[in-house]
């Protein structure tokens, strides 16, 4: 029982005024030295590794030559935007984008709208906007029914109980 009661500090202690005997010295510098190797051994590792991949990325990296591009092949159709591979004159995206604007002006004024030649923007008719508001009052939220629904249990498997057809 003596052994599980608390012991108060000891007169070496309290003569020093703090605990003499709670720290090993020689442990303490042995793991800061040991500490200190650890992190200049991993230092040292990272900075290769950082290294070693900017020499492979060099590498990879060589400058094409002029030739080179126009030797490649052009890109397979369907091309989505044109490129300098094409003989087109519409080839550089501002001009693309200027032919975009006139082809969308061209079928919204064949729809009857009219359109803004400065700032492209629309006026939509006031006849085809209360068209889509008579759409969207009568809309349901409601799923659309099944296309095709079994009316046999042995052509469809999993009829409605009684065999009536479905409501």
């Amino acid at each position: 029982m003596a052994k599980d009661q608390l012991q108060g500090p000891s007169s070496e202690s309290l003569d020093a005024g703090y605990e003499a005997s709670g720290v090993n010295v020689r442990a303490l510098a042995w793991f800061v030295v040991g500490l200190a190797i650890t992190a200049i051994v991993v230092h040292v590792g990272v900075w290769y590794l950082l290294v070693g991949y900017e020499r492979q990325e060099e590498k990879h990296e060589r400058a094409a030559s002029a030739l080179q591009v126009l030797e490649q092949p052009a890109p397979p159709r369907p091309r989505l935007q044109p490129n300098p591979f094409d003989n087109d004159p519409h080839a550089n995206p501002p001009v693309d984008l200027q032919k975009m604007y006139a082809d969308e002006d061209a079928k919204f004024r064949q729809m009857g709208w009219a359109v803004d030649e400065k700032t492209h923007e629309l006026t939509i008719p006031p006849q085809y906007v209360e068209q889509v508001i008579q759409q969207e009052a009568n809309r349901t939220d409601e799923p659309p029914p099944p296309a095709s629904q079994p009316t046999d249990r042995a052509a469809g498997g999993a009829g409605q109980a009684g065999g009536g057809q479905a409501r």
